[in-house]
């Protein structure tokens, strides 16, 4: 922190007194010393003069990492023990300038081994960077650790607790995604997500990745082309159902983002559109046991009272009841109930059926949920990556989609988490998601999961360019986003108002001292002698720790850190331009073409099979 910049003058008034009182008492002692060395039979190795050195030496090492002054300044004390007992002296003198080539830091006997590396040079120094990174990214948690910060000027890690959700907070050009995302994406420990409207961040991380897992590419409308190697995931709703009560669940998912919402006159149609969602969680369980894919629901819901319908709906429960199934007999019951509501209503409860199943209505849509190759179940339990990627004009269109997957992951990362607790699985390492510009991307309910994703095995990585655009997505429940993620990044060049005063309000206040004189003139004697007296004058007044301009224009290469209330300048580098994520880059690279090589020739698998990421250039 220079002298430019943040707060200036902190803690107060600064009590000055006059310190050292034992300096002085050890000069008016020294007498005493000289006199043990005289009367002692070895004057230079008897045991109280090594005693006194080593006192001595832990005083200065301890002055001299705090900053004081040499001795306190008490120099006339100094000159005597020095004549007087002169050994105690040197040991502190030598102590004292070790002691501030620590200045600053917390002394420990890690920190004075020579040579020692920092996290940086392990990294870079190892055979196998791209591991090596995540072992140092969990240094210091009991588990693995969370999203890339940025390092320390000795280059030590920063990053986040896992068991708490990171906010990225940068307009476009400040490095969110080159200096925090990507590098978040190379340290994570087990499977994870990547959101994101753009395939930038796939194409940075994905060749990397692939070393430690297999690597999804999620586009449902189909305008990005999956990158060769890369296997293009294809999921629908179905995969998740396996008994009749998760058909319920994900019939209630589908139609949460409706629920609620009120018609312009103001009348609300919750009841057609919970009618409906129980009608398509019969249609989803009866596709499942009869083995249709989805495009076959979106079929059955256009006209879910036919003859045709209704019939082979009904055989698929009806078979399965018979074997003992007891979700089929109560579908076969809820089902009979619905197709004997009046037709006036069924036809406002077929119209929300519609509504809920409009995104089936594309050819993209359906061709995705076709043959699924994509299990959340199976992904939370592995080390794979998936990738989900839309452009803008087709967020709106295909948000249910993009929403519905992102929430079975997590309910999956939660179920999987229970288990874990309870002893029925081996603990694995926590699931990320890292949700690029989350408020352009698909309307999941970002503030709830924030709230209870860090103690049930998922970190939560999102960026935004300013909360006023979170505020905008999520309404109030934004006004809560400062105290929801306990780890806070913010970069260069922010300059929205509303962001500006809620992190300098949340760096608190201090009193600052401000000093000023008077100065009067009075004449005396025959003469009118002049004499001029200046009376200085203290007084304290109350400042923001860091004002909105500091937070605005961070020194160049810094991002400011805000872990819970308290702040910390953290050094970021951009990982284009980063000799240590290069180093992680080309490695994963490279494992990830031998894994290929060899999944190869063991299986015969053809190029596009595994994951064979691009050979020779990046």
């Amino acid at each position: 922190m220079s002298g430019q910049w943040g707060p200036q003058a902190t803690g107060g008034v600064e009590v000055i007194r006059k310190s050292g009182g034992y300096i002085v008492l050890f000069a008016f002692l020294s007498p005493l010393f000289m006199a043990y060395r005289i009367t002692s039979g070895e004057p230079n190795t008897a045991p109280g003069v090594l005693i006194i050195c080593g006192l001595a030496a832990l005083l200065g090492l301890r002055h001299g990492s705090k900053g004081t002054r040499f001795a306190h300044g008490r120099w006339i004390s100094v000159v005597v023990i020095v004549f007087l007992a002169t050994y105690p002296m040197l040991a502190y003198a030598f102590a004292f300038v070790v002691g501030s080539m620590f200045k600053g830091r917390k002394l420990s006997l890690s920190g004075l081994k020579w040579g020692a590396k920092s996290d940086r040079q392990e990294v870079l120094a190892s055979p196998a960077p791209s591991r090596q990174i995540v072992a140092v990214a969990s240094k210091g948690w009991s588990k693995p650790g969370g999203g890339h910060v940025g390092w320390d000027s000795d280059g030590r890690y920063i990053g986040a607790n896992a068991r708490g959700a990171m906010l990225v907070i940068g307009p476009p050009g400040s490095g969110k995604s080159a200096a925090l995302l990507i590098p978040s994406i190379f340290v994570m420990p087990g499977a994870g997500v990547v959101s994101s409207i753009k395939l930038d961040l796939l194409q940075a991380t994905a060749f990397a990745r692939a070393s430690v897992g297999r690597v999804f590419h999620f586009d449902p409308g189909g305008g990005e082309q999956t990158p060769a190697g890369v296997i293009q995931a294809r999921w629908s709703p179905l995969v998740s159902i396996r008994t009749w009560d998760d058909a319920r669940m994900i019939a209630t998912r589908m139609a949460a983002p409706f629920l609620g919402q009120d018609k312009p006159s103001g009348e609300s149609d919750s009841h057609f559109m919970e009618k409906g969602r129980d009608w398509i969680e019969v249609l989803l369980y009866a596709a499942v046991l009869g083995n249709h894919p989805i495009s076959t629901v979106a079929d059955w819901v256009q006209n879910p009272d036919t003859a045709d319908v209704t019939t082979e709906v009904d055989s698929a429960l009806i078979y399965a009841a018979s074997s003992g199934d007891q979700g089929a007999r109560i579908a076969v019951g809820q089902h009979a109930g619905l197709l004997a509501i009046p037709d006036r209503e069924r036809g406002s409860v077929k119209s929300s059926m519609t509504r809920l199943f409009r995104i089936y209505g594309s050819v993209s849509a359906r061709e995705i949920g076709t043959n699924p190759n994509f299990d959340p179940k199976q992904f939370v339990r592995s080390s794979d990556t998936l990738y989900i990627t839309a452009s803008p004009e087709r967020q709106q269109e295909y948000a249910p989609l993009i929403s519905g997957l992102l929430e079975e992951i997590r309910f999956a990362t939660y179920q999987r988490h229970a288990a874990e607790e309870q002893g029925f699985e081996p603990q694995r390492p926590h699931v990320t998601f890292i949700l690029d510009e989350a408020n352009n991307t698909a309307p999941i309910p970002l503030p709830a999961i924030v709230s209870e994703a860090g103690g049930q095995s998922l970190h939560v990585i999102v960026g935004i360019q300013d909360l006023s655009r979170a505020r905008s997505r999520w309404g109030q429940a934004a006004d809560g986003f400062l105290t929801l993620f306990p780890t806070k990044v913010v970069l260069n060049g922010v300059i929205e108002p509303y962001t500006l005063d809620a992190l300098s309000n949340a760096s608190g206040e201090y009193d600052r001292l401000m000093m000023g004189y008077s100065e009067s003139t009075s004449y005396v004697g025959q003469y009118n002698i002049p004499i001029r007296q200046q009376n200085p004058n203290y007084s304290m007044t109350r400042q923001k720790v860091l004002h909105q301009g500091d937070i605005a224009s961070l020194p160049p290469g810094k991002a400011l850190l805000f872990e819970g209330a308290d702040w910390f300048l953290v050094n970021i580098s951009m990982h284009y331009s980063d000799p240590l994520w290069h180093s992680v880059k080309q490695d994963g690279q490279m494992q990830a073409n031998q894994l290929a090589q060899a999944n190869q020739a063991a299986f015969n698998f053809g190029p596009n099979q595994v994951p064979i990421l691009e050979k020779g250039n990046e």
